[in-house]
Protein backbone atom coordinates (compact mmCIF):
# COMPACT_ATOMS: atom_id res chain seq x y z
CA UNK A 1 0.00 0.00 0.00
CA UNK A 2 1.18 3.55 -1.08
CA UNK A 3 0.42 5.04 2.46
CA UNK A 4 2.27 2.09 4.55
CA UNK A 5 5.06 2.40 2.06
CA UNK A 6 5.53 6.24 3.00
CA UNK A 7 4.50 6.05 6.86
CA UNK A 8 6.96 3.16 7.25
CA UNK A 9 10.14 4.97 5.04
CA UNK A 10 10.31 7.18 8.20
CA UNK A 11 9.05 5.15 11.13
CA UNK A 12 11.30 1.85 10.52
CA UNK A 13 14.90 3.82 11.38
CA UNK A 14 13.34 4.21 14.44
CA UNK A 15 13.21 0.57 15.25
CA UNK A 16 16.78 -1.01 16.00
CA UNK A 17 17.88 -4.68 15.69
CA UNK A 18 20.91 -6.22 16.70
CA UNK A 19 23.67 -7.69 14.94
CA UNK A 20 25.89 -10.56 15.23
CA UNK A 21 28.04 -8.74 17.32
CA UNK A 22 25.22 -7.67 19.63
CA UNK A 23 25.01 -4.37 19.02
CA UNK A 24 21.98 -2.53 17.72
CA UNK A 25 21.68 -1.88 14.06
CA UNK A 26 18.62 0.24 12.02
CA UNK A 27 16.02 -1.70 10.68
CA UNK A 28 14.97 -1.50 6.76
CA UNK A 29 12.47 0.67 5.54
CA UNK A 30 9.48 -2.26 5.07
CA UNK A 31 6.50 -2.34 6.56
CA UNK A 32 6.52 -5.08 9.82
CA UNK A 33 5.03 -8.08 9.43
CA UNK A 34 2.13 -7.33 12.35
CA UNK A 35 -0.08 -5.01 10.87
CA UNK A 36 -2.33 -4.42 14.12
CA UNK A 37 -5.41 -5.31 12.05
CA UNK A 38 -6.72 -7.80 9.76
CA UNK A 39 -5.48 -7.54 5.92
CA UNK A 40 -8.17 -5.68 3.53
CA UNK A 41 -9.05 -7.26 0.24
CA UNK A 42 -8.19 -4.39 -2.12
CA UNK A 43 -10.15 -1.82 -3.42
CA UNK A 44 -11.99 -2.14 -7.16
CA UNK A 45 -12.64 1.12 -8.29
CA UNK A 46 -16.25 1.03 -8.23
CA UNK A 47 -17.71 1.34 -4.61
CA UNK A 48 -19.12 -1.30 -2.77
CA UNK A 49 -22.96 -0.04 -2.18
CA UNK A 50 -23.24 -2.68 0.93
CA UNK A 51 -20.57 -0.92 2.53
CA UNK A 52 -21.63 2.51 1.94
CA UNK A 53 -24.98 2.28 2.96
CA UNK A 54 -24.35 -0.09 6.28
CA UNK A 55 -22.06 3.16 7.02
CA UNK A 56 -24.71 5.45 6.14
CA UNK A 57 -26.75 3.17 8.26
CA UNK A 58 -24.59 3.88 11.29
CA UNK A 59 -22.49 0.17 10.68
CA UNK A 60 -19.33 2.00 12.11
CA UNK A 61 -17.11 -1.03 11.11
CA UNK A 62 -18.38 -0.71 7.60
CA UNK A 63 -17.22 3.02 7.41
CA UNK A 64 -13.65 2.08 8.39
CA UNK A 65 -13.95 -0.78 5.59
CA UNK A 66 -15.22 1.44 3.29
CA UNK A 67 -12.43 4.09 4.28
CA UNK A 68 -9.92 1.48 4.14
CA UNK A 69 -11.07 0.67 0.38
CA UNK A 70 -10.64 4.55 -0.57
CA UNK A 71 -7.39 4.65 1.29
CA UNK A 72 -5.80 1.73 -0.52
CA UNK A 73 -7.51 1.76 -3.75
CA UNK A 74 -5.40 2.19 -7.26
CA UNK A 75 -6.54 5.96 -7.39
CA UNK A 76 -6.88 6.84 -3.97
CA UNK A 77 -9.74 8.72 -2.29
CA UNK A 78 -7.69 9.99 0.94
CA UNK A 79 -10.09 12.99 1.73
CA UNK A 80 -13.20 10.38 1.36
CA UNK A 81 -11.31 8.12 3.32
CA UNK A 82 -10.58 10.82 6.14
CA UNK A 83 -13.80 11.61 6.34
CA UNK A 84 -15.31 8.36 6.86
CA UNK A 85 -12.18 7.32 9.25
CA UNK A 86 -12.90 10.65 11.53
CA UNK A 87 -16.65 10.08 11.52
CA UNK A 88 -15.34 6.51 13.23
CA UNK A 89 -12.64 8.06 15.25
CA UNK A 90 -15.59 10.29 16.76
CA UNK A 91 -17.17 7.74 17.90
CA UNK A 92 -14.20 6.12 19.83
CA UNK A 93 -13.63 3.50 16.90
CA UNK A 94 -10.06 2.36 17.56
CA UNK A 95 -9.31 1.65 14.11
CA UNK A 96 -11.12 5.02 12.58
CA UNK A 97 -8.59 6.82 14.69
CA UNK A 98 -5.79 4.96 13.32
CA UNK A 99 -6.96 5.10 9.82
CA UNK A 100 -7.05 9.37 10.38
CA UNK A 101 -3.78 8.89 11.67
CA UNK A 102 -1.78 7.16 8.69
CA UNK A 103 -3.60 9.68 6.18
CA UNK A 104 -2.35 12.59 8.57
CA UNK A 105 1.29 11.07 8.34
CA UNK A 106 1.53 10.28 4.62
CA UNK A 107 0.42 13.99 4.59
CA UNK A 108 3.13 15.44 6.56
CA UNK A 109 0.37 16.67 9.18
CA UNK A 110 3.12 15.17 11.77
CA UNK A 111 1.64 16.80 14.87
CA UNK A 112 -1.60 15.33 13.83
CA UNK A 113 -1.07 12.16 13.19
CA UNK A 114 0.78 11.80 16.41
CA UNK A 115 -1.90 12.94 18.47
CA UNK A 116 -4.49 10.59 16.61
CA UNK A 117 -2.48 7.23 16.74
CA UNK A 118 -2.47 8.08 20.59
CA UNK A 119 -5.90 8.24 20.80
CA UNK A 120 -5.94 5.32 18.98
CA UNK A 121 -3.84 3.77 21.81
CA UNK A 122 -5.89 4.84 24.59
CA UNK A 123 -8.46 3.13 22.34
CA UNK A 124 -6.20 -0.08 22.68
CA UNK A 125 -5.26 -0.52 19.48
CA UNK A 126 -1.41 -2.18 20.40
CA UNK A 127 -0.05 -1.12 16.53
CA UNK A 128 -1.27 2.68 16.98
CA UNK A 129 0.75 2.49 20.46
CA UNK A 130 3.91 1.21 18.35
CA UNK A 131 3.46 3.85 15.79
CA UNK A 132 3.11 6.63 18.82
CA UNK A 133 6.37 5.16 20.26
CA UNK A 134 8.52 5.09 16.72
CA UNK A 135 7.24 8.92 16.55
CA UNK A 136 8.40 10.01 19.85
CA UNK A 137 11.62 7.62 19.37
CA UNK A 138 12.11 9.44 16.26
CA UNK A 139 10.98 12.76 17.01
CA UNK A 140 8.39 12.59 13.92
CA UNK A 141 5.64 15.38 14.92
CA UNK A 142 7.40 16.54 18.64
CA UNK A 143 10.42 16.26 20.80
CA UNK A 144 12.22 13.26 21.25
CA UNK A 145 11.48 11.50 24.27
CA UNK A 146 12.66 7.90 24.83
CA UNK A 147 10.83 7.37 28.06
CA UNK A 148 7.51 8.34 26.30
CA UNK A 149 8.56 5.90 23.30
CA UNK A 150 9.34 3.42 26.00
CA UNK A 151 5.71 3.78 27.91
CA UNK A 152 3.97 3.61 24.53
CA UNK A 153 5.97 0.27 23.43
CA UNK A 154 5.33 -1.17 26.29
CA UNK A 155 1.47 -0.86 25.84
CA UNK A 156 1.91 -2.09 22.10
CA UNK A 157 3.61 -5.25 23.89
CA UNK A 158 1.18 -6.07 26.12
CA UNK A 159 -1.85 -5.22 23.62
CA UNK A 160 -0.56 -7.70 21.55
CA UNK A 161 2.01 -5.64 18.96
CA UNK A 162 4.74 -7.99 17.62
CA UNK A 163 6.51 -4.43 16.85
CA UNK A 164 5.67 -2.53 19.80
CA UNK A 165 7.80 -5.51 22.39
CA UNK A 166 10.68 -5.09 19.74
CA UNK A 167 10.18 -1.47 20.12
CA UNK A 168 11.02 -1.81 23.41
CA UNK A 169 13.20 -4.35 23.65
CA UNK A 170 15.20 -1.76 21.09
CA UNK A 171 15.40 0.70 24.15
CA UNK A 172 16.86 -1.76 26.56
CA UNK A 173 19.47 -2.61 24.40
CA UNK A 174 20.71 0.94 23.39
CA UNK A 175 20.16 2.18 26.94
CA UNK A 176 18.42 5.54 25.98
CA UNK A 177 15.93 5.37 28.67
CA UNK A 178 18.70 5.48 31.22
CA UNK A 179 18.12 1.39 31.84
CA UNK A 180 20.45 -1.56 29.80
CA UNK A 181 19.57 -4.47 29.98
CA UNK A 182 19.99 -7.26 27.11
CA UNK A 183 18.52 -9.86 28.77
CA UNK A 184 15.21 -8.01 29.24
CA UNK A 185 15.89 -6.91 25.44
CA UNK A 186 16.17 -10.73 24.59
CA UNK A 187 13.01 -11.56 26.15
CA UNK A 188 10.60 -9.10 24.32
CA UNK A 189 12.19 -9.84 21.23
CA UNK A 190 11.56 -13.35 21.16
CA UNK A 191 7.79 -11.99 22.90
CA UNK A 192 7.93 -10.29 19.28
CA UNK A 193 8.58 -13.38 17.42
CA UNK A 194 5.95 -15.45 19.17
CA UNK A 195 3.52 -12.79 18.04
CA UNK A 196 4.57 -13.11 14.56
CA UNK A 197 6.81 -9.98 13.87
CA UNK A 198 9.86 -11.60 12.27
CA UNK A 199 12.66 -9.10 12.69
CA UNK A 200 11.88 -10.23 17.05
CA UNK A 201 12.64 -13.25 15.88
CA UNK A 202 15.82 -12.55 14.05
CA UNK A 203 16.91 -10.09 17.13
CA UNK A 204 16.34 -12.75 19.72
CA UNK A 205 18.50 -15.56 18.13
CA UNK A 206 21.14 -13.03 17.75
CA UNK A 207 21.17 -12.14 21.44
CA UNK A 208 21.14 -15.77 21.74
CA UNK A 209 17.93 -16.29 23.57
CA UNK A 210 16.73 -19.73 24.69
CA UNK A 211 13.86 -19.87 22.44
CA UNK A 212 16.63 -20.02 19.77
CA UNK A 213 18.23 -23.25 20.69
CA UNK A 214 17.95 -26.37 18.72
CA UNK A 215 17.67 -29.72 19.53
Amino acid sequence: MIATRLRWSRLAPALLLVSCSGAPVATSAAAPADSGTPPVASATEAPSPSLTERCEDGDLSACVARATELETATTPDPDQARTLFDRACAKKVAAGCAGAARLSYVADSLPEALRLYETACALDDGRACADAGAMHQAALGTARDFTRAASLYERACSLGSGLGCAGQASLLLTGETGRLDRAAAAALFAKACRLKYQLGCESACRLKHPSCRKD
